[in-house]
């Protein structure tokens, strides 16, 4: 049997990734959530538990109290603003949480040793996209590749990591998700809400206003600035 495990922040990337797994033929889905004490912890685990229903996939959320230590820049760091969107290197950094993207995908490699039978094939679904010339190191084809040939030394069952989007831009993305009938104002990119609402300044919210701007699809988000 083959199973698909999709790893969901909540965001964009990641429920359009959970919609195009969904289309494919799999004996079960499932949507992996992290909590790791990051300030949207809420919204984007509101966000896969409402995907995981209306995908009728399972849901499954694993703790990492650890990484809100390592990734405190994440509360800190300062509202970009749009003169700004031509370089967001620097920004980028200043929210990168170190080694998350690895154990997230241990994590999930653990769950699947654990949970599904030793004959069973499993895909493991990362939202990853085309991050241009400013990529996370954890984000790209080359990683994605040294971890497929990791997981295949350290698994006992047949995991194969899928990117369907690495290779699509955000707009490419929306448009995508737009025609699998994916309502986006039921996701989350914030890293710094306001009154349960996207702050509308963070690179996240500036990047999904971005998103749907190059998209040419209205974007349904509620902003608080």
């Amino acid at each position: 049997m083959k199973h698909a495990l999709i790893l969901c922040s909540g965001g964009i990337d990641s429920v359009t990734t959970a919609y195009f797994a969904q289309k494919k033929k799999y004996a079960s889905h499932t949507l992996m959530f992290c909590a790791y004490g990051q300030l949207q912890e809420a919204h984007e685990r509101r966000a896969v538990k409402y995907h995981a229903r209306k995908l009728k996939a399972n849901y499954v959320e694993i703790a990492l109290p650890a990484l809100a230590h390592l990734s405190h820049k994440q509360r800190t760091s300062p509202k970009i603003h749009q003169k700004k969107m031509k370089d967001t290197k620097h920004e980028g950094k200043q929210w990168f949480v170190p080694a998350r993207n690895t154990l997230l995908i241990v994590h999930a490699l653990a769950y699947i040793e654990s949970h599904y039978q030793g004959q069973d094939k499993v895909d493991l679904f990362l939202g990853f996209k085309n991050e241009g010339r400013e990529p996370f190191p954890d984000a790209t084809r080359d990683y994605t590749k040294k971890m497929q040939a990791l997981i295949r030394q350290a698994s006992t069952h047949k995991v194969t990591l899928k990117t369907p989007l690495i290779t699509k831009d955000k707009e490419d993305i929306i448009k995508k998700g737009t025609k699998l009938a994916l309502n986006y104002a039921t996701t989350w990119s914030c890293y710094q809400p306001r009154q349960n609402k996207h702050c509308g300044l963070c690179l996240a919210c500036r990047l999904r206003k971005a998103g749907f701007k190059w998209a040419n699809v209205a974007d349904p988000t509620s902003y608080a600035q």
